[in-house]
């Protein structure tokens, strides 16, 4: 078998829209877990105690898998792309999800400006993932 048979694999369209979508799904897991971390324990004071009670709430495991989903599958993207295209896909969900999700869930609101600072970054979110 020729070489170059598995490296037009590896690098075909079909490989690269995978890509993309491991570092959309990495920023959407991450930017969960940023919600869950503000909404339910944002409240709670970091002492010592509030730390060993957190090992005991199941949020908190909740936040961990996804926080933990979110990087193998960034690293997973970035295994196979190129970091000026993944990186920023990724943090752009990133800051996404947590914003529509407090704006849906916690009853947040966001000006014109932040509207169209949002906006922003989704166009070029996906303007990056077309490239």
């Amino acid at each position: 078998m020729d070489g170059n048979i598995f490296s037009n694999i590896r690098n075909s369209t079909r490989l690269s829209i995978l890509r993309d979508f491991e570092a959309v799904l990495g920023g959407v897991f991450i930017g969960l877990a940023s919600f869950l971390m503000r909404a339910v324990l944002g409240g709670i004071p970091m002492d010592i105690m509030s730390l060993i009670l957190m090992a005991f709430n199941p949020v908190a495991w909740l936040i961990l898998v996804f926080g933990a989903t979110g990087f193998f599958l960034f690293q997973k993207a970035l295994h196979g792309g190129e970091v000026s295209v993944v990186m920023p896909i990724m943090m752009g969900f990133d800051i996404i999800i947590p914003i529509l999700m407090a704006v849906f869930f916690l009853g947040e609101t966001i000006g014109p400006i932040k509207d169209i600072g949002l906006i922003l970054v989704i166009v070029g979110v996906f303007l990056l993932a077309k490239k």
